[in-house]
């Protein structure tokens, strides 16, 4: 084992440990939105599971900013599951200004509501902004149709 060890270049070694940090992180990140996504609807005392989303974005955004806006993302999500597509809009729309992965994914879903609200014009916009940061979004493809 440590012939193979030694027989590595250094620039090597800080490749794969820049992976395993990365990887590292991923992971981490993951664990943490998938925390945040079980406590959110049970966080608040008064059982607002809305402000229990709030609390806890509030709480990431200083460190965590994709998390939160990721979790963002998850509560308009389940407002479309309530059917209040308004507010699921609302939340959707504020990510045009943020991280390109972010807006794809919310474009994405303003396009499926605007397509269950038989807006095909505008559903079809939105799968078009998504489907310009990933060609191969499957579900930005079957909102455009």
């Amino acid at each position: 084992n440590n012939g193979t060890i030694s027989n590595i270049n250094l620039d090597d070694k800080v490749d794969l440990l820049n992976d395993e940090l990365v990887k590292r992180y991923e992971t981490f990140t993951d664990k943490i939105f998938t925390i945040s996504r079980l406590i959110a609807p049970i966080y608040d005392e008064k059982d607002d599971w809305v402000s229990g989303y709030q609390q806890i974005m509030e709480q990431l955004k200083g460190n965590y900013e994709l998390i939160s806006s990721k979790l963002e993302i998850d509560l308009a999500m389940v407002y479309m599951k309530d059917k209040k597509f308004d507010l699921a809009i609302d939340i959707l729309k504020s990510f045009e200004r943020k991280d390109v992965s972010l807006r794809a994914m919310a474009a994405t879903n303003l396009s499926f509501i605007y397509f269950l609200e038989n807006d095909f014009a505008l559903a079809e916009k939105q799968a078009d902004i998504a489907i310009q940061t990933d060609r191969y979004n499957a579900k930005a493809l079957v909102n455009k149709g």
